[in-house]
Formats: C-alpha cells, sequence, structure tokens
C-alpha cells in the first residue's frame, strides 16, 4: 500500500521541481530535455529486458496520435500552466481524468453511461468550482477561470485521449505499455527539442545554470518518469484500477504540500472543499464501474 503514496508523491514532486527548474532553463528545452533522457532509459531498460523493438505499420499512426497528443502537445500546454499557476491548482485539475477518460470511452467504445456515472461526473466537475472561482492559494499564481486553467485542461484532456489510444495498443494489439511509453516519450521530447530551438531563445540554458538545471533535470526524470510511471505499471498489475484511482487524490493533497514547503503557497479552504467534493464524485462513479463488472 505504501506504494501508492510514493507513486503519488512522486508526481506531485515532478510538479514542483519542474517550477524550480524554470529558474533556468527555457520551458520547452526543459520538458524536452526531461523526455528525451527519460524516453531513452525507459527504451534501454526495454531492449536489455527482452532484446526486441518492434512496432507493426499498421500500427504507427496510433503511436504518432499518442507521441503528439499525449506527450507533446499535453506537456507544452502543461509546462506552460505550471508557470503560472500554483502546485495546488495545478494538482486538483488532474483528478478530472478518469471523467475526461470516461466521455472519450463513451464516444470512441460505445461504453454505457449509467445515471450513477452521470451523478459522479457532476460532482466531480462540481467539486472543481470552489478552486475555481476562489482559487487553491489566493494571490500565488493565476486562477483556473482563465486562459493559463484552460490551457492546463485542454492539455490534461490530450493527455487523456493519448491513454485512450495507448489502451487501444495494449488490449488489442497487445503491446507492452512500457514499450509505447518509451517511443512516445523520447519521439515527443525530440519534436519538444525542435519546438524549442524554433520558437525560444537562442540562449536556451545560461552557462551559468548548467549545474543547477542539470540536478533539478534528473531529480525530475527520477521522480516523475522513472518513480511515478514505472510504479504505475507495477501498480495496475498488484491492485484494482478504482484503488489507484482513489489513491490519486494524494497527488493534489501531496501537489498542495509541496507547494506550500518550497515555494509558500497557503492552502485555501477552497482546496480542502474540492477535494472532498471530487473525491465524492469519483467514489460514486468508480462504484458504479466496480459493480458493472469492470474490475473484476
Amino acid at each position: 500500500m505504501w506504494l501508492l503514496l510514493v507513486q503519488n508523491a512522486a508526481s506531485a514532486m515532478s510538479i514542483v521541481l519542474g517550477k524550480a527548474a524554470l529558474n533556468y532553463s527555457a520551458p520547452f528545452f526543459y520538458i524536452g530535455s526531461r523526455m528525451v533522457i527519460g524516453g531513452l532509459i525507459f527504451l534501454a531498460c526495454y531492449y536489455i529486458l527482452y532484446r526486441r523493438i518492434s512496432i507493426d505499420k499498421k500500427d504507427m499512426l496510433l503511436l504518432a496520435q499518442i507521441m503528439f497528443f499525449q506527450l507533446y502537445l499535453a506537456y507544452l500546454c502543461d509546462i506552460y500552466a505550471i508557470s503560472q499557476l500554483s502546485a495546488a491548482n495545478a494538482s486538483i485539475l488532474y483528478t478530472l481524468s478518469p471523467f475526461i477518460a470516461a466521455l472519450f470511452s463513451y464516444f470512441i467504445f460505445n461504453e454505457y453511461m449509467t445515471p450513477k456515472k452521470l451523478g459522479g461526473m457532476l460532482i466531480g466537475f462540481v467539486g472543481i468550482l470552489p478552486i475555481a472561482l476562489f482559487g487553491a492559494t489566493p494571490g500565488f499564481g493565476a486562477s483556473l477561470i482563465s486562459w493559463t486553467g484552460l490551457l492546463l485542461l485542454f492539455g490534461i484532456t490530450c493527455n487523456t485521449y493519448g491513454y485512450i489510444l495507448m489502451r487501444v495498443l495494449v488490449k488489442k494489439r497487445n503491446y507492452s505499455p512500457f514499450l509505447i511509453t518509451s517511443l512516445a516519450m523520447l519521439g515527443a521530447g525530440v519534436c519538444t527539442l525542435i519546438t524549442s530551438l524554433a520558437i525560444e531563445s537562442p540562449l536556451l540554458l545560461d552557462q551559468k545554470n548548467i549545474l543547477p538545471f542539470l540536478s533539478i533535470l534528473l531529480l525530475v526524470v527520477f521522480f516523475g518518469n522513472l518513480v511515478a510511471y514505472g510504479l504505475n505499471s507495477f501498480l495496475l498489475r498488484r491492485y484494482t484500477a478504482t484503488l489507484i484511482a482513489f489513491a490519486g487524490f494524494l497527488y493534489p493533497v501531496f501537489g498542495a504540500l509541496f507547494g506550500l514547503i518550497f515555494f509558500g503557497e497557503p492552502v485555501s479552504q477552497a482546496f480542502l472543499y474540492s477535494i472532498v467534493l471530487v473525491a465524492l464524485g469519483l467514489y460514486v462513479f468508480y462504484h458504479e464501474e466496480l459493480r458493472q463488472g469492470y474490475y473484476q
């Protein structure tokens, strides 16, 4: 059970470290470097384990979409939003991912939406309103009702759509999620670095900032890529998706805690209200999915 704590704490820590990395580097250069390093490490580990890296030509389009939506586009939106929002505001929006995934599943896979599921989704969306209206950390960063908040929500939607496509490759085409993630991460990282060179300042990294940037970058790769992504694959084999979804509420809690510790971002009552309401919405939604036998 403690691994669930570690996985969510590592994910939240990657947000905090990402905010710190932006003090030393252009944002797209940072995120591209992170994905290239993480992708190479993942791909090397996969090759050592299986001695084979292969994707059928007919699946290349799906892989390209995962790379573009789940990692490239989502991370570009994410890194900009993180630079403008508090850690608590940024992390609370990620609790909407299961609801967004349900909508995609309804339209793409024709999965039935029961009244209880709709009720759970409605409670979850209502749960975001206290933070959207009053903020999780008043006076720290942009409001969720802003272009920044909408951009982050768009990025989360892209990430969730990519996860749905990955489900197709893993469930129906029998690919390892480790392999798909590795290739998509490496490809998205290269594309992000190309984007960085095209639109960001020629001086992407000041020479005096190289050592602190590399130190933070390695920590982000460790916490965000290796620990968080690696544990997620392991936990999916050990625990039910329902339990992992509920444990995901620790993510914004850790995000708020780390934001308070490292950036002095206080947590408002609105944040606590949102956590409770979104937790209730997810409980109703996943209890209904469990009743329907999705996690047996």
